[in-house]
């Protein structure tokens, strides 16, 4: 017994050997515990090992998680704050790596206490708030809209505002996350707060300076309250329905301060209020009296940004507000200042400035030690005239100037301290003040040495303001100006001109402008004054005139005084305006009603063709090829040649290649002259109207021969026109038109686009309908349609022959070949019986000529013009296409076989075939063939064609045909059938091809015409007693 105890003693050794060898062996391995391990942001990193394919995470040392990558999100694995440690480590297949420690601190977060619902002191905005848990920094809060649960969503703050209409609750939890080594879990959630119900207010907005609107959308408020900076300032505002709300203009404005404000809109329904968003930093326009610029509300325009110039409260004058600060080192001497204001307040013209203040406050410079600086740092006005600047007249009350020549003045500015500055100036822009700085001048400084300063400038004011001259109560087109600068100036003319280009065609003419001028010119002025021009302002001794006008036209600006003005254009056929005052003694300005024009009409361009000149003309419009137009042209032509012609034309030569191809035919009725040089050699006395008649044409080139020599004009870009020509002209002959008018004579919808085929002229016209293919129709149409040819044909077409040209239609009363010339003389209405086709292309036949190719598209009921000459026409309008098919449940397709038409029809039933049967049904049916029958068919011969027959009614063979006038109710007795095919012979011609189905009562139309019909509906089938 014992030896068996030993020996199973030993087994069991050795096999713990062996398990040990293998555990050895699994752990370890060839794979290193990962390093660099850092938390952040509750998520675990670490460096990659070398050789494994993937790692595994522990949070207590014996039980491991999968991860993917080299990371683990431990807000999501550690569950439980006395977790002390992480574990990872590699895996490679089945072999564990070494693992790593990383030791964590756990805290728990607790729980939020029930939210509650409060009011923001500040914005009124509705919340629910929840309390802040002591290390939390962020929250998941989940919302609950109209019973409805959100998604989880995360929060900084501490509190969620409703902004839509709807019934509210939240509950939050404290969110997870890490800071260092310690791990902060994601609370349990809190209790849920209150349900709060929330109306949606007023949204409130910018409309423009000054201007606030608001909107309600579908809730009708009571009231609406007005506060700014959290305070009630109007009771019971209206909301505008149109334009806004403004806060500085009317008689109680709420607004009088320049600055910044609080706006809001407090809605009241029930008695509840409701809030509208807050509008923050609202600023005004410049509202304080006769303020340019305070910068109180942080507002400030120029033309040019410059670097260095920021509005800051650094520096202020006064106890609150802001100023603008300047750092002379980058804006080059000179701040255009744009004007900032609305409609009615401080909206000045800055020309009328007389007089400006600003405070001034500049900083110590570390090169300059004294208190005071030469006033000449201090910013000045400046117009756009070189070296010409308005310098201050006083500094802080005391009058600028030499003080070796007078003890009261001064001729310094004090530093490190706000000043006021005077400046009686003169401006030369409406709304734009430049302000100059010259600081780096050295010229200024007693040490020679230019600086760059910094300085601060406030409440720019006009402190005089001189009245502006009144204005026309009448629109007008364009102001001359004599102006307080040209006076200061000492010149003549005003400093600003207008210039008038009409383009080169003008160059260097002389030319009369006919005026109507009013004027603001004081009675006190007495000096000669008027219109001054010149071709060059940059130079206005060249090309200039002294056009006077007598003072007292101009001192009503009221009344309206006829003036004649006569000017020398320049090269490039330009003139510049402007006012003048020989006596400098009063500014001024010069009203013109109207806008000055010279009538475009440059001479037409000609070309040489051989030893005359040449042109052909298009005057563009929309209407198609083809319209007949009349047209109103103004002409004035001035000719030395005695054999030169003016004219129109709507057809060229076509002569196979030879010169003459594309020339113009202008005999009638393909075109006219408007003069030639049997009058005058073609010259008219002045402009005249010409009134003709054409078409509209596209010609991509017309030509000229002259003496053998050939020219073209490329008029391929010209789209569709109506064309002139000019021929055997002289160099310098002058052609002119004016304003021209277009008429289209007929008002037509379709205009027949006319093609020739050999010596005919031939279209197609597309009637466009949405019915079916092969649907019979009735088309009402007016036509207005016109042939020279005895052959030409006006007619529908419901089949082609093989080559695509008419086969079977017919011809419009009073518009066949034969008939002689025919014009209907004006629109006449047609109304004809076709059926609707989509051809995809029709062409015609002419002796040996096959063409035309007219592209067709959709369905369309045809109409073709056939045989005519050059210069027919063929309009359409007020098209009605009706459906004759309307209500019928079976419509016969009627197929031509030789001579005649035929068509068959099976009345469906589920009645056996072989069955007698009574039918009763209405029918619409006509023929015109003498040989026309309906019948219904019993039997077939083996050919498939009918065999057994009847009459139906008395719709059979006839002399002249047969109609039933409408529908008209029929009984007869048949049997049914179920031929699969239905054909007909016709003179020994087997066709057809009628393919059946089914069972049914077969009804043919035998011996018909071409535009027969047969249209049946309200068939009733019974089997007859056996």
């Amino acid at each position: 017994m014992k030896k068996l105890r030993w020996l199973l003693m030993a087994i069991l050794v050795l096999a713990a050997a062996c398990i040990g060898f293998v555990a050895c062996d699994t752990s370890g391995g060839g794979l290193s515990a990962p390093q660099g391990l850092e938390l952040r942001d509750g998520v675990l990193e670490w460096e990659a090992v070398s050789g494994a394919d993937s790692y595994e995470v522990s949070v207590n040392g014996s039980d491991y998680t999968a991860v993917e990558g080299t990371e683990a999100d431990l807000l999501t694995l550690v569950t439980s704050k006395d977790v002390t440690k992480v574990y990872v480590r590699g895996v490679k297949g089945g072999e564990k790596g070494e693992a790593a420690e990383f030791a964590i601190t756990v805290v728990q977060l607790d729980a939020p206490e029930k939210p509650t619902v409060e009011q923001d002191p500040d914005t009124h905005a509705l919340r629910i708030k929840w309390n802040e848990v002591a290390n939390g920094n962020r929250y998941l809060v989940t919302i609950t809209t109209d019973g409805t649960a959100g998604r989880e969503i995360t929060y900084n703050r501490n509190y969620f505002e409703p902004t839509s209409t709807g019934n509210y609750s939240l509950v939050v939890k404290a969110k997870g996350y890490s800071s260092g080594n310690t791990l902060y879990l994601t609370s349990a959630a809190s209790p849920a707060s209150d349900v709060v119900e929330y109306l949606e207010g007023p949204v409130l907005a910018v409309a423009n300076i000054n201007e606030i609107s608001w909107t309600t959308g579908e809730t009708e408020f009571d009231s609406f309250n007005l506060y700014i900076n959290n305070q009630k300032v109007r009771e019971n505002v209206e909301m505008p329905t149109e334009g806004a709300y403004n806060l500085v203009t009317g008689s109680d404005p709420v607004l009088t301060k320049t600055g910044e404000y609080t706006v809001q809109i407090e809605a009241i329904k029930n008695g509840v209020s409701y809030w509208s968003n807050q509008l923050v930093e609202f600023g005004t326009s410049n509202i304080n009296e006769n303020e340019i610029y305070s910068f109180d509300n942080r507002k400030v325009n120029f033309t040019v940004s410059k670097p260095g110039v920021t509005v800051t409260d650094e520096q202020k004058h006064g106890d609150s507000g802001y100023s603008l600060k300047i750092d002379t080192t980058g804006i080059e001497q000179q701040l255009n200042f744009v004007q900032y204001a609305a409609e009615g307040i401080n909206d000045i013209d800055f020309r009328n400035v007389a007089q400006i203040t600003y405070w001034l406050y500049i900083e110590p410079c570390d090169t300059w030690t004294e208190d005071t600086m030469p006033y000449h740092v201090a910013p000045k006005i400046k117009y756009d005239v070189p070296n010409t600047l308005c310098n201050p007249v006083s500094i802080n009350g005391v009058k600028v100037g030499d003080p070796d020549k007078d003890p009261e003045a001064t001729d310094e500015i004090p530093v490190g301290e706000w000043v006021e500055v005077v400046i009686d100036c003169v401006n030369q822009h409406s709304n734009v003040l430049i302000m100059s700085f010259i600081a780096a001048d050295p010229n200024i400084w007693p040490d020679n040495t230019g600086r760059y300063l910094t300085m601060y400038l406030d409440d720019i004011t006009y402190t005089e303001l001189l009245e502006a001259g009144d204005t026309p109560t009448d629109v007008y087109e364009y102001t001359l100006s004599y102006d307080r600068l040209a006076m200061f100036k000492g010149a003549w003319f005003g400093t600003e001109f207008i210039e008038l280009d009409f383009g080169t065609d003008h160059a260097n003419e002389n030319v009369t402008f006919e005026l109507q001028i009013a004027g603001n010119l004081p009675e006190t002025s007495v000096g000669n004054v008027g219109i001054f021009s010149t071709v060059n302002p940059n130079d206005v001794d060249e090309g200039n005139a002294w056009n006077q006008i007598t003072n007292t036209v101009l001192q009503d600006a009221g009344t309206w005084t006829d003036f004649t003005l006569t000017v020398q254009l320049n090269a490039e056929g330009k003139i510049y305006l402007t006012a003048y005052n020989q006596s400098n003694d009063a500014a001024f300005d010069i009203f013109i009603k109207d806008e000055i024009t010279v009538a475009e009409n440059p001479a037409i361009e000609l070309k040489q063709i051989g030893t005359f000149w040449y042109a052909a003309v298009p005057l563009k419009t929309d209407l198609p090829v083809g319209t007949l137009v009349e047209v109103e042209l103004p002409i004035s032509v001035t000719s030395s040649s005695q054999y030169s012609v003016f004219g129109y034309a709507d057809m060229l030569w076509q002569d196979d290649g030879a010169p003459a191809d594309d020339t113009i035919r202008n005999e009638p009725p393909y075109g006219g002259v408007f003069t030639d040089a049997r009058a005058d050699n073609g010259s008219t006395a002045g402009w005249v109207t010409k009134t003709f008649q054409t078409k509209v044409v596209d010609f991509d080139t017309v030509a000229f021969l002259q003496n053998g020599t050939r020219g073209t004009f490329d008029l391929s870009d010209a789209g569709n026109y109506v064309l002139l020509y000019i021929e055997s002209a002289n160099e310098n002959d002058s052609f002119r038109i004016g304003e021209y008018k277009i008429t289209d004579m007929g008002g037509a919808d379709i205009t027949a686009e006319m093609r020739q085929v050999g010596s005919m002229w031939f279209s197609a016209i597309a009637l466009e309908t949405d019915l079916a293919v092969g649907t019979p129709v009735s088309v009402t149409m007016q036509v207005d349609a016109a042939t020279t040819n005895e052959y030409g044909l006006l007619q529908y077409v419901t089949s082609l022959w093989g080559d695509n040209t008419p086969n079977e239609g017919g011809i419009f009363e009073g518009m066949g070949q034969k008939l002689g010339v025919w014009d209907t003389d004006g629109y006449k209405e047609i109304t004809f019986t076709a059926k609707v086709v989509n051809f995809a292309e029709i062409d015609f036949n002419q002796a040996t000529f096959n063409g035309g190719d007219f592209k067709m598209t959709g369905n369309y009921v045809l109409v073709v013009f056939q045989n005519g000459n050059a210069g027919d026409h063929v309009w359409i309008k007020d098209v009605q296409i009706t459906d004759l098919t309307e209500g019928a449940d079976y419509v016969g397709e009627i197929r031509t076989i030789g001579d005649f038409a035929f068509t068959a029809i099976g009345l469906t039933t589920e009645l056996a075939a072989g069955t007698e049967v009574s039918v009763t049904m209405k029918v619409d049916a006509a023929s015109t063939s003498d040989a026309g029958a309906l019948l219904f068919v019993n039997s077939l011969y083996a050919d498939n064609t009918p065999n057994e027959v009847g009459d139906i009614g008395d719709l059979k063979v006839t002399a002249g045909g047969w109609d039933t006038d409408g529908y008209k109710e029929v009984t007869f007795t048949a049997k049914v059938v179920n031929f699969a095919e239905v054909d007909f012979n016709q003179n020994g011609t087997i066709a057809g091809d009628f393919k059946m189905t089914g069972n049914y009562v077969l009804i043919v139309l035998q011996n018909g015409k071409a535009g027969d019909h047969v249209w049946i509906k309200d068939v009733a089938i019974t089997a007859t007693a056996a």
